[in-house]
């Protein structure tokens, strides 16, 4: 293969996104989990090769109702 590959280098650091899965987002009270995370990312690729690392750090998952009430 004669095509040309660049050499290329990515790195990505992740802080605190919040994911959150849903069961049904028609209902407010649906069970829900959320997610957050820190997450260091690299990816170098190069003629010869292709080497991607991650790690991630401070996992929390809570489980919820997708809305939740605000008490008065």
């Amino acid at each position: 293969d004669d095509s040309v590959r660049p050499n290329m280098t990515l790195k990505a650091k992740i802080t605190d996104p919040e994911v959150v899965f849903v069961a049904n987002l028609t209902k407010a009270d649906a069970p829900a989990l959320t997610a957050s995370f820190q997450c260091n990312l690299s990816l170098s690729t190069s003629k010869l090769e292709q080497m991607m690392e991650a790690s991630v750090r401070d996992l929390k998952v809570l489980a919820c109702p997708f809305l939740r009430e605000k008490k008065r």
